[in-house]
């Protein structure tokens, strides 16, 4: 997947508007994300056939903007679904990203988030979950 845009709030409209813009990234850079095989199959089934580059991977029902109250409503039924309780969709950010750092590192996790150094994901994305005694050397 390459993120090369985000979407905000128009604030030239209002501070309070809920009409979106594109807009560069907040670090203005262009970055690439990684599919797995199961996943980049699954959005190439559901890939309108007259797609084209610069669309939404997720518009809204009326080919807009997807706004948040319909990715919740959404969001709300896939968990009740799975029979899992209600999580924000950026907890599976932070577990995702955990995760990535516990198994294959800081600068992994770093990479993927697309953060510049490891300050950010050592703060807020690892957290040591095992016994200290299991991580000594036994010399």
């Amino acid at each position: 997947i390459r993120v090369s845009e985000a979407m905000a709030r128009n604030l030239a409209q209002s501070p309070h508007a809920s009409r979106k813009v594109r807009k560069s990234t907040k670090t203005n850079e262009i970055r690439t994300l990684p599919l797995n095989k199961n996943l980049l199959s699954l959005l190439l089934g559901v890939r309108p056939s007259q797609a084209k580059p610069d669309d939404l991977i997720f518009p809204g029902s009326r080919g807009g903007v997807l706004c948040w109250g319909t990715f919740r409503e959404t969001w709300v039924t896939v968990l009740e679904g799975l029979g899992l309780e209600y999580r924000n969709p950026y907890q599976c950010r932070h577990t995702a990203l955990s995760n990535i750092a516990q198994e294959h590192g800081l600068p992994a996790a770093a990479k993927i988030a697309g953060h510049k150094d490891l300050t950010m994901v050592s703060r807020h994305y690892v957290r040591f979950v095992g016994r200290i005694e299991d991580v000594l050397p036994d010399f």
